[in-house]
């Protein structure tokens, strides 16, 4: 964070914005809204439609036609807004044919691309899962791809529809009912739909959005440094619910603690009773053992937490720090007696290889006898050792070396 040269609170508006902006619902046409709120009022009224249409079209009529009236009421108001000039001019451009193609080509490319953006995502993960997955659990993959591609027909259609857009405006360009100097965006091509290649077409939104490269980009998504303090941001955040977390969770353990030491305390000390001989001596020995277990439980719980804040009013575990104090210095000793009894162990598991090593070459010469090997073979191999001896002192032309 201190990186960026940012503060947190900037850093936080930034990641606000940025999910503002990447939640917002996609654009629709201009008609939608109207249109599914016709369809659905026709079902009320036929006579002949199936009771469980007329009931789902209630349904979502009471769904919609609050956001419908709200959406009027917001035109309504931006009109308003606009006073007489401004009011001419929109009523100029809303009965602009050309215009209104337009923007229904944008929403509908922009919807468009949002989907196919979702297919290769879904592809990408049913991909990496089919490689680890077994054969037993592929079928579930299968269905899933299988899902996926139902939906590709619903992408087919918003394709053609945004390339019937795209004759429509061709065809208001050749006629001269477009603005001046009016730019027809490019046709998508149905064959290389689901390519999808970073230097498609279908990328570009020439001559539908201009406003959008003199727009100012925000700086979540071109500052490099607000990005990486976004980032860090983040983290700090996940951070700070993580010590709440543990935080939490030591509190429940050191107040488990002190109560579970006080009951065996009080038990120990009512089972003697005071009078230095117990009525029962074995469960005494129990609770005794149940308590230096749960001692030196506590020393390796103190120890492992002490880098959490201390919780203000809750500053024992329940032994006195004199007895975990004592406690930890045994425990300690015993580790350390641990190691040399191992290191010790393990030279004199050495020293015994080594014995039975030695032990087993005095054996093996020990079997050997020169008296027990067959006199023959002997010989034999006493007249090669003189055949190779002959054959080294002579020279290249088979003379003695003197």
């Amino acid at each position: 964070i201190c990186e960026s040269g940012r503060t947190q609170e900037f850093l936080q508006l930034q990641w606000e914005a940025q999910v503002k902006a990447q939640t917002k619902p996609m654009p629709r046409n201009c008609d939608a809204s109207r249109a599914c709120v016709a369809q659905l009022d026709a079902i009320l009224t036929d006579t002949n439609a199936p009771l469980y249409e007329v009931a789902e079209a209630e349904l979502e009529l009471e769904r919609l036609r609050p956001k419908f009236k709200k959406a009027l009421a917001e035109v309504s108001q931006q009109e308003r807004l606009l006073g007489v000039e401004g009011m001419a001019q929109y009523r100029h451009l809303v009965s602009s044919p050309f215009l209104q193609a337009r923007m229904n080509a944008l929403a509908v490319k922009t919807r468009l691309c949002e989907k196919l953006r979702a297919r290769k995502f879904e592809f990408d993960r049913i991909e990496r899962s089919f490689r680890r997955q077994q054969f037993n659990k592929r079928k579930i993959v299968t269905h899933t791809e299988d899902s996926i591609k139902r939906r590709d027909p619903g992408i087919q259609r918003l394709a053609r529809s945004y390339n019937e857009l795209h004759k429509k405006m061709v065809d208001l360009v050749r006629t001269k009912r477009a603005p001046r100097n009016a730019v027809i965006p490019s046709e998508i091509d149905m064959k290389h739909l689901f390519k999808l290649d970073v230097d498609d077409n279908i990328w570009q939104d020439i001559g539908l959005d201009e406003m959008t490269d003199l727009e100012e980009l925000p700086l979540w998504l071109c500052n490099e440094g607000v990005c990486k303090g976004i980032q860090a941001k983040l983290e700090l955040d996940w951070c700070n619910e993580e010590l709440c977390r543990l935080t939490h969770e030591r509190k429940t353990l050191q107040e488990w603690m002190a109560e579970e030491w006080d009951v065996l305390c009080t038990t120990i000390k009512d089972l003697d009773g005071g009078s230095g001989k117990p009525y029962n001596e074995d469960l005494l020995y129990q609770l005794t053992e149940s308590k230096q277990n749960l001692l030196r439980l506590c020393v390796r719980w103190d120890s492992a937490l002490e880098l959490l804040p201390v919780i203000r009013g809750l500053n024992t575990w329940g032994p006195t720090t004199e007895e975990l104090e004592e406690e930890a210095k045994k425990m300690h000793v015993e580790v350390l007696v641990n190691m040399v009894i191992s290191d010790e162990d393990k030279e004199t598991g050495d020293e015994a290889e080594m014995q039975e090593y030695e032990t087993n070459e005095s054996d093996v010469d020990d079997e050997f006898d020169e008296d027990d090997l067959d006199v023959g073979l002997v010989e034999r191999l006493d007249a090669l050792r003189l055949a190779d001896s002959r054959t080294s002192d002579c020279d290249s032309d088979g003379e003695m070396v003197l």
